[in-house]
């Protein structure tokens, strides 16, 4: 049976680190679902590695081939149906709760050989501050981002069921292989 795995948490809370080195060490087990957006490359972001960035007349012409998409912070995201259905084991996908919520469903139903898991980063604000400022990133920008950054209400209001959690004491170098492990006494079938 395959796995998706959502990784839910604000930005800043290691989502994106676990998945990149999961993809590192694992290659031929793990997939990972990249979004198309519209929304403007951050600082140092290149599509293709992160989001697949278009415009947003690019997102109408290709809006047939999207299996979701969402709204968020005024732009939009979507991800196509190909990318859920690779043959390896384990599927990564950072999303946000509602978006999970809707795909959630929407898996169960279009595919039978599929489970679905939730990871959610449960991460302080002064730790997801530093990990802002250490990548380069200033205060305003944190600021900012978090202001429009409703998760953990979300998580709240949607009652989502976290399979794993990951809190600030997690955030070592070993999460990777924790979870690695985690899963596969776990997860894998």
């Amino acid at each position: 049976m395959r796995n998706i795995i959502f990784l839910i948490g604000r930005s800043g809370t290691g989502k994106s680190t676990l998945e990149f080195n999961l993809l590192k060490k694992h290659p031929g087990e793990f997939h990972r679902i990249m979004s198309y957006a519209t929304r403007a490359p951050r600082l140092g972001e290149k599509s293709g590695e992160v989001y697949h960035f278009i415009s947003m007349a690019e997102f109408e012409a290709q809006r047939s081939e999207f299996i979701q998409e969402t709204a968020f912070a005024g732009n939009y995201y979507a991800t196509k149906r190909a990318d859920y259905e690779n043959p390896k084991p384990f599927t990564l996908f950072s999303a946000i709760p509602s978006q999970v919520k809707v795909m959630k469903e929407l898996i169960e139903k279009t595919f039978s050989d599929v489970q679905v898991k939730i990871v959610y980063f449960d991460i302080s604000i002064d730790r997801i501050k530093s990990n802002f400022l250490a990548r380069g990133e200033s205060e305003e920008d944190f600021n900012k981002r978090m202001s429009k950054d409703n998760i953990e209400e979300e998580m709240k209001q949607l009652n989502l069921p976290v399979d794993y959690l990951v809190q600030d004491g997690d955030l070592t170098p070993e999460l990777d292989s924790e979870f690695y492990n985690y899963i596969k006494a776990h997860w894998e079938k």
